[in-house]
Formats: C-alpha cells, sequence, structure tokens
C-alpha cells in the first residue's frame, strides 16, 4: 500500500513536471504552480460536478507567480495532457479486452483501447496538423504557431 502511494506521488510530480514542458520556454509556468493546479483540480473534484477540475486547473495557473502564459496555451496543454492520459489507457485496455471473457465487456475495452491509439497518434501529428495553412489561419489555439508546438510554424503577428 505504501508502495503505491509513493508511486503516485512520483507520478504526480513527473506529470508536473510533463505538464510543464508543453508549454513554450517563455510562457512556461512553474511545476510546482502546475503540481498546485493539480493538487485543487483533484480537491475540486470531488465536490463539484463535471468537469470543474479543468477549470480549477486553468484559475490556478492563471493566478501563479509567472503569469505569462495565455489562456488558450493553457487549455491546449490540458488538451493535450488529457490525450496522453488516454494513450497511457491503452496497454492496460488492450491487456483486459484480451482477458475478459464477456463479448460486451471486450469490445467496450477494445473501443478504450482504439480511443488511447487514435489520442496518441493525435499528439504525434498535432505539430504538422498545426502547421497546415488552412489551420494557420484560424484565430483559435491551433491556429498561428500552435503556441510553440514543436515542428509548428512561428507565430505570425497580425495575421
Amino acid at each position: 500500500m505504501s508502495a503505491a502511494g509513493i508511486l503516485f506521488l512520483f507520478a504526480y510530480a513527473f506529470k508536473a513536471w510533463g505538464w510543464q514542458r508543453l508549454f513554450t520556454e517563455d510562457e512556461r509556468p512553474e511545476a510546482l504552480t502546475l503540481a498546485a493546479a493539480g493538487g485543487a483540480a483533484s480537491v475540486g473534484g470531488v465536490a463539484l460536478p463535471g468537469r470543474f477540475d479543468e477549470a480549477i486547473r486553468i484559475a490556478v495557473v492563471r493566478r501563479g507567480p509567472k503569469k505569462t502564459a495565455g489562456l488558450g496555451a493553457i487549455c491546449l496543454t490540458l488538451i493535450i495532457v488529457g490525450l496522453l492520459d488516454s494513450a497511457a489507457l491503452t496497454p492496460m485496455a488492450s491487456v483486459a479486452a484480451a482477458g475478459s471473457g464477456s463479448g460486451g465487456v471486450q469490445v467496450g475495452f477494445a473501443l478504450v483501447a482504439a480511443a488511447g491509439v487514435a489520442a496518441a497518434l493525435l499528439v504525434l501529428f498535432l505539430p504538422r496538423i498545426a502547421g497546415l495553412s488552412f489551420i494557420g489561419r484560424c484565430r483559435w489555439p491551433l491556429g498561428a504557431g500552435a503556441h510553440g508546438l514543436p515542428g509548428a510554424p512561428p507565430r505570425r503577428r497580425g495575421s
């Protein structure tokens, strides 16, 4: 039991550090701010309905000591972290699908595994998607440089 708790703490810290790397260097919040946002979201998720935990994460990061991260950048990184969480479930869902005897349960686990593979592919190709010309003309978070995604073209001012 204590080993699981220690692993959970290490995973929590590693996730905050990884989330920090999704921001461009000039917008990057401190890892402790992101860890605090994750903790506040965990506590708020117990008491509040739906996806209010993401709103709590955004509010904590926006009020952090390094306030240069824009709302679009924060939302985009949260989407990517969610996609990576889905991809992380793929191996467990695949094993569960192979080991379950019931047809309906097996199909459900297979769908979770397929969604994880799709999420991983989306994250893998996101820089190329952000570089597409019609995406670059949009005024939403993936447009105009995609907040520094590796491989994406630089942001253009005034476009």
